[in-house]
């Protein structure tokens, strides 16, 4: 029997993957899946590169960041949307929804420019509509501290959520 060792965190759960799995009785047979959990901190995320095809297979995380689709075969398993995640306290907390004006006068969390080509795409959308928003940079990957950072600073960040969800603003 082969074992397929799957990486799984707090933000990158191998969730979808084992439901996937799941769904697959033929391959059951052949086949079983070792769960691996590493942590989401910038060092694990490094770490976790290091560890692939060693003590790790895959891993499921949001795939297009420049980092993972330049060094690994990228295999998609869904779709997902992108949100924006409101700390609690942030006035705009009320809201079920949020327009492109709401960003004005905002402090902003997204990767890195050139990090994402999703990200990217949303930072020319909002200075081709001319949002005085603040941006501040994250690294390549977002870690537990990038949600931290949100809460602490009162900053909105970029969150996604399967297409499935309807929801349009998270509240942490």
């Amino acid at each position: 029997m082969t074992t397929i060792r799957v990486g799984t965190s707090l933000l990158r759960s191998c969730a979808p993957l084992i439901d996937l799995w799941s769904q697959q009785a033929a391959l059951k047979a052949d086949f079983q899946i070792q769960i691996v959990p590493f942590t989401d901190d910038g060092t694990g995320l490094h770490q976790l590169f290091q560890l692939l095809g060693k003590q790790i297979d895959c891993f499921v995380s949001p795939y297009d960041t420049v980092e993972l689709t330049t060094q690994f075969a990228i295999q998609k398993l869904g779709a997902y949307q992108c949100q924006i995640g409101v700390p609690s306290q942030n006035k705009l907390s009320q809201k079920t929804s949020l327009s492109w004006q709401d960003l004005a006068d905002q402090d902003l969390l997204l990767l890195k420019d050139g990090a994402s080509h999703t990200i990217d795409a949303i930072r020319q959308e909002i200075k081709s509509r001319q949002i005085a928003v603040r941006i501040h940079d994250l690294p390549s990957f977002y870690d537990l501290s990038s949600f931290n950072r949100s809460v602490a600073e009162n900053y909105l960040i970029e969150a996604i959520a399967p297409c499935s969800q309807s929801t349009q603003i998270s509240n942490f």
